[in-house]
């Protein structure tokens, strides 16, 4: 039997049953389009998570000890751990929601206002679309200077790619230049922040100008690869160390130290955790679909019972019957495989969009990977076949006599 025959044949098989070929291949649709989703929304967290936490920021330790740190404890707590920090820089990230801005003759309110060193930038991967950081002057001197995330900008000037530098804004009263400005899509969000709706202005300028009286948080930069250190440990051993220099006998509760590379750790736990119950129940649908497959490839042979004794007694070999109805299973899942690969990759746009909407200011990226089209029509062929092959034999081991005599 030539192939093109089985193909036309097939067809017409399948085109005679729609509803019930359509019914037959809902669970691998949904099995399929499931496991696209759960393998887009799982590689555009760890795109997020990349991007967000980059290799500089990976080695920053956030220390927070409320209103007992000064500059000077984690001056002396810099001296107490050298062999761990190369240095600890010191951070005013107060937050209100008092903090008017002006400019371009409009009005908004800012979040985030972190008070840092020049070195706020290089220690955190911060980077800027124009401009640049402001200088140790600026910090030593307290002047009024400030680098504002794009997504200010945006609001104020209509574009994240305005041309603002050297431009004049108001905060609370006050007037500040523009000195950069900086990107929030090469830039990941620190201190729980969005780069893109943070103010960033000199540590010394924030405390004297804002009238700035909250607590400072200490950003410790790891010396080596953080991979190869045992972060828990040095985390006690911060605390511990911080709570002598402070005076402090209940370190454990009064002390907070966090790094960025545990809370991508921790992150991705939680990811693979994610995936593997949405792997779970997108492989109970796949097997429920390749049970509606055997059931339904069942039926067919049994309403063509005639037809295949027919076929028999005219000379067609058991391997043609056999190659006849795995080849109608095996299309059938692959057109489920493909119906479900296009819902995929609608459901993976409209969740991410939902995401982003939902949770303003995040920025999860679409990320489907092409070759999971491959994969998709691989899986659905193999359940085809697999499912398939028990009616397909039972079809072929038929005694064509018996089957002509079948009512």
């Amino acid at each position: 039997m030539k192939f093109r025959d089985i193909l036309q044949e097939v067809q017409s098989t399948l085109l005679a049953n729609r509803m019930r070929s359509i019914l037959t291949i809902l669970g691998i649709v949904i099995g399929i389009a499931a496991v696209i989703t759960m393998s887009s929304l799982v590689s555009g967290m760890g795109e997020s998570l990349s991007k967000g936490f980059g290799l500089q920021q990976s080695k920053v330790v956030t220390i927070m000890a409320g209103s007992d740190a000064s500059e000077a404890s984690y001056e002396a707590l810099a001296k107490a751990m050298p062999q761990i920090y190369s240095s600890i820089l010191i951070v005013d990230n107060s937050v209100s929601s008092s903090f008017s801005v002006e400019g371009n003759s409009k009005t908004i309110t800012a979040n985030y206002i972190i008070g840092s060193s020049d070195e706020y930038a290089e220690a955190t991967g911060l980077q800027c679309s124009s401009g640049s950081y402001f200088t140790a002057q600026d910090n030593a001197s307290a002047h009024k200077v400030v680098v504002l995330g794009d997504g200010i900008v945006k609001d104020l000037y209509g574009s994240k790619n305005a041309q603002v530098v050297g431009e004049k804004i108001s905060i609370l009263g006050d007037s500040y230049t523009i000195v950069g400005v900086a990107d929030s899509s090469k830039s990941g969000g620190t201190l729980m922040t969005d780069t893109g709706t943070t103010i960033y202005m000199p540590f010394s300028t924030k405390r004297i100008r804002l009238n700035s009286e909250g607590s400072i948080i200490g950003l410790g930069m790891l010396k080596d690869d953080p991979i190869t250190l045992d972060l828990d440990q040095i985390g006690k051993d911060t605390q511990q160390t911080f709570g002598s220099i402070l005076g402090i006998s209940d370190w454990k509760d009064a002390i907070n130290v966090v790094s960025a590379a545990s809370m991508v750790n921790e992150l991705n736990s939680l990811v693979t955790a994610i995936a593997l119950l949405m792997t779970t129940i997108a492989s109970i649908s796949l097997l429920v679909g390749g049970i509606g497959i055997m059931n339904m490839m069942l039926t067919n042979v049994t309403e063509r019972i005639h037809e295949i004794g027919l076929r028999k007694s005219l000379g067609a070999r058991s391997r043609d019957i056999t190659v006849q109805f795995l080849f109608e299973s095996i299309i059938l899942t692959i057109l489920g495989g493909l119906i479900g690969v296009i819902f995929g990759y609608l459901a993976s746009g409209a969740m991410v969009a939902l995401i982003n909407v939902l949770m303003n200011g995040f920025d999860l990226p679409l990320s489907v990977d092409p070759g999971l089209v491959l994969i998709a029509t691989a899986v659905s062929a193999a359940i085809g076949l697999i499912f398939g092959y028990y009616p397909a034999r039972r079809a072929a081991k038929m005694d064509p006599v018996e089957a002509l005599r079948y009512e």
